[in-house]
């Protein structure tokens, strides 16, 4: 009611203030949306009547129709700081685009000298308003074909969507809601122009248009992914480091791992690491674009923690050898991930890597004792280890050697019986040139 009041208050100020010639509208506030119908009251030969309609800003529209007389004089009034400007040129059936923000009223004079008349009247003064509700500005799009669809203001006489002026195409209505179906994109960026036109007049000659558009990326092409480490059918030892790379050609909006039959899981870089148990598991990484694209790279590894055996069989444990050679033998296995393997050692010296064999012959050696390491390396890095001793007895005068001592032995008894020998001659020597030379007695003389 107060509202009401209000307006019955500005309108009979207008009439009191409004003359033929230049005039004051004072009314204050902002008006987005009005609407006005109705029959003026009747005013007598040259006399005026007028209709305040509201306050608007520069590209508002104010729009209207009446009956009435060719008797009848019109104009649209505008006010801007105390300033009130007739814009004429307006038929009955009209509409005007504000070019200058104010307060906007419209303006009757009855010229006739014999008749007094009366205007039956519809009057809307608004802000043009068209959304584009779907699809959004920016937005990355990965299906050709798509639904265009907005609101609009309920003034507005129709829309039209298309890539640009010169292919528009009608959007269908359901209350001031509208869309277009099939709409098609092309791979790239998309301009939608959107325009939304008003008919200012009744049979629609005169038309303002109000064009919107937004740009959309149409995007049908995946994204590209490639686990690089590890690389498939890798062994490991309870630990996952997985490394990747992706590139898309609109960018990447998301990327996830997942391990086995879990979910997915986000990651905000190319790598992912995760303690993993034994046994074989499949390892995969999503990569999805901005317009929602997606592409998968899957590894399977094989995770062992277990260590690999390795024993070796030959030679026996704390043998003497009498060569400078010595072959060495074992045996090894590793359930899981299998013995990728072996590497050999004399204690001191350097590993050898002698494949997957499973003996190794040392040559050249010195007369020493060794103690020989055969390790078992399984496909997961795990590693196990066998030690053995042995010596290498090569001299002739060896108890341990080839012959066994008997050289040393016979040179002993060679020794001993020389030594015996010379002992015996000495005394037999020395026993003769003791003994007293006989006396005999001196023959008889005859």
């Amino acid at each position: 009611m107060a509202m009401k009041a209000l307006r019955v208050l500005l309108l009979g100020m207008m009439l009191l203030m409004v003359t033929f010639g230049p005039m004051v509208l004072m009314v204050p506030g902002t008006v987005s949306a009005v609407e006005y119908a109705g029959t003026s009251p009747p005013f007598t030969p040259d006399t005026t009547w007028s209709l305040y309609v509201g306050w608007f800003a520069q590209g508002d529209i104010i729009e209207w129709y009446w009956v009435t007389y060719d008797s009848l004089s019109f104009c649209l009034l505008y006010t801007v700081d105390s300033t009130t400007t007739q814009l004429w040129g307006f038929s009955y059936d009209d509409g005007y685009v504000v070019e200058s923000a104010g307060h906007y009223g419209l303006w009757w004079y009855n010229n006739n000298l014999f008749f007094s008349a009366t205007v039956d009247y519809w009057v809307a003064g608004f802000t043009p308003s068209t959304t584009i509700t779907t699809p959004s500005e920016g937005t990355y799009l990965s299906t050709p074909t798509i639904s265009v669809q907005g609101t609009t203001d309920p003034y507005s006489s129709g829309v039209l969507v298309g890539p640009d002026a010169l292919h528009l195409k009608e959007a269908s209505w359901s209350g001031n809601d509208w869309g277009i179906d099939g709409y098609g994109l092309q791979e790239g960026q998309n301009t939608i122009l959107v325009r939304t036109y008003y008919w200012l007049d009744y049979y629609g000659y005169e038309n303002i248009t109000y064009d919107r558009t937004i740009q959309v990326t149409l995007d049908t092409v995946q994204p590209e992914v490639i686990i690089t480490a590890p690389s498939n059918n890798t062994y490991l030892a309870g630990s996952l480091d997985l490394v990747w790379q992706c590139s898309d050609e609109s960018g990447i909006a998301l990327k996830e791992v997942r391990l086995d039959l879990l979910d997915w899981s986000v990651v905000n870089i190319n790598e992912y690491h995760a303690a993993i148990s034994d046994g074989a598991h499949a390892v995969g990484v999503r990569i999805t674009d901005l317009a929602g694209n997606s592409a998968t790279d899957y590894i399977t590894v094989v995770s062992d923690t277990v260590n690999p055996e390795v024993a070796i069989i030959a030679p026996v444990p704390d043998s003497k050898i009498s060569k400078d050679t010595v072959l060495v033998t074992w045996t090894g296995s590793d359930a899981l991930s299998g013995v990728d393997h072996y590497e050999v050692q004399i204690i001191g010296g350097q590993w050898v890597d002698v494949g997957d064999a499973t003996s190794y012959q040392f040559t050249n050696l010195d007369d020493a004792w060794y103690s020989v390491n055969v390790k078992a390396v399984d496909r997961s890095g795990n590693t196990a280890t066998s030690t053995i001793g042995f010596g290498i007895y090569t001299s002739i005068w060896s108890q341990n050697g080839p012959y066994h001592g008997i050289p040393l032995y016979a040179l002993i008894a060679v020794i001993i019986a020389g030594v015996a020998i010379s002992i015996l001659l000495y005394w037999r020597k020395r026993g003769v040139a003791a003994k007293p030379p006989s006396e005999e007695p001196p023959p008889e003389t005859q």
